[in-house]
């Protein structure tokens, strides 16, 4: 709900906050790297990827549980509408875990596409998008082991991804300082094509369609750059060079971590000002949140019903239903076949022997 801020640092430095009110909810060292790290369904648990296994943490730092089959994780997400956090490593596996249940609900290969550094989600269908060397964007789901389609964006290895809040944009950056504007709808040509300075580290989308681009110590804003060509909105330049950039929700800021800390800047009209309670509420209470947790529970959707089109539940599957009515015409003309009935009956003898034994 954009009220709660994770941080972690490479030296092992892990810290939660609130960042309205700036106030302190834990802060520990957990003395290995951090690679990666995400909220779960709420601000009370944490996913942290560390050196060689991915931690679970509560609002406290304490360590709830510990997933070892999840080893040597590089990058983290989680599907809040399905409870499902899929994790990349460096040996080309991905994973989706059940955190409702703890059971890994799918695994996929993904060595043959080369070494893939980038993850995003698709907040519209779930779907995985994974940025690989060879300039190919790959899109999976836990029920297929094979990627459900795949775009050839750059000819250059990709360094960054970014997915718009609608899930009908996708922003690609390669290593040839060049960032593309796809339609996912289409899977066709690039919708606009900008050339920069220098390679882009990192990209975000706003609320509003905002884009957030960092390239070593600077950080560059768009307005509007998916339907038409646009200019610079805003540019910051750092103290150090930038990691990661991420804007917020129900907020007009944008926070980014550099080698020195973290830090925020303004930018106007980037967040939505009008906020649904029954989805996100940034000033929901605690009785409201553990309503809203068995809520989520209780409508949480399989991961089997993942995939390009989510509304693909509502149509009939009409070759099944095919077969099924045919299934039933020719079952008219078939043979019965003949059943031989064995007689049960007893003969009076034995039926008399078993009264004579009962008096007795």
């Amino acid at each position: 709900n954009g009220r709660e801020l994770l941080i972690g640092g490479r030296k092992g430095h892990l810290a939660s906050l609130n960042y309205f009110t700036k106030k302190l909810h834990f802060e520990i060292n957990v003395m290995e790297q951090i690679h990666d790290l995400t909220f779960l369904h709420n601000e009370t648990m944490c996913a942290v990827a560390q050196k060689n296994s991915v931690f679970i943490y509560d609002n406290q730092g304490i360590e709830l549980h510990c997933v070892k089959k999840l080893n040597d994780v590089s990058r983290l997400t989680f599907l809040p509408y399905h409870f499902l956090l899929a994790t990349s490593n460096r040996h080309g596996t991905l994973h989706w875990l059940d955190v409702s249940i703890g059971e890994i609900v799918g695994t996929a290969k993904t060595s043959k596409m080369g070494h893939l550094p980038v993850m995003v989600q698709n907040p519209y269908n779930a779907i995985i998008c994974l940025g690989g060397s060879k300039g190919v964007v790959s899109m999976w789901s836990p029920t297929q082991s094979k990627p459900l389609a795949t775009m050839l964006c750059h000819s250059a290895l990709i360094s960054a991804l970014a997915i718009d809040n609608s899930g009908k944009y996708l922003a690609s950056a390669a290593m040839d300082n060049s960032l593309l504007i796809w339609d996912l709808r289409k899977f066709e040509g690039p919708l606009q094509k900008y050339r920069l300075s220098s390679s882009a580290t990192n990209l975000d989308f706003s609320q509003k369609g905002m884009l957030a681009i960092t390239r070593g110590e600077f950080v560059d804003i768009y307005r509007n750059c998916s339907m038409q060509k646009a200019e610079k909105y805003l540019t910051h330049r750092a103290l150090n060079k930038i990691t990661s950039a991420k804007f917020g929700k129900f907020d007009d800021v944008l926070a980014f971590g550099y080698q020195r800390g973290v830090t925020s800047i303004i930018v106007p009209e980037s967040s939505e000002q009008v906020f649904d309670t029954y989805s996100f509420n940034p000033f929901e209470t605690k009785k409201q949140r553990r309503e809203k947790e068995v809520k989520q529970l209780l409508e949480k959707i399989p991961a089997d019903l993942i995939s390009l089109n989510p509304f693909d539940i509502k149509y009939v599957n009409v070759p099944t239903l095919k077969d099924q009515i045919e299934a039933k015409k020719q079952s008219i003309f078939l043979k019965t076949p003949d059943i031989k009935v064995k007689s049960n009956k007893r003969s009076y003898s034995s039926i008399k022997k078993a009264k004579v034994k009962n008096k007795l």
